[in-house]
């Protein structure tokens, strides 16, 4: 993979959330770029962003 960003500057993770029955049980959490912390590496900043944009969006919001 070419380097696009200097190492340093970008660090980047991936969550990976483990389900059963439609269930959080646990949670996998994986270095992809540069040098986070795993204690760094979270959704909930994503996740509240996506809930704000739902519930003020109409667009956005599932028929049901």
């Amino acid at each position: 993979m070419p380097l696009c960003f200097q190492l340093g500057l970008v660090d980047y993770g991936q969550l990976i959330k483990i389900k059963k029955n439609g269930r959080v049980v646990g949670k996998k959490k994986i270095v992809v770029y540069g040098e986070p912390s795993l204690g760094d590496i979270e959704a909930t900043v994503v996740e509240s962003f996506n809930g704000i944009l739902c519930e003020r969006v109409g667009c956005l919001v599932r028929e049901g």
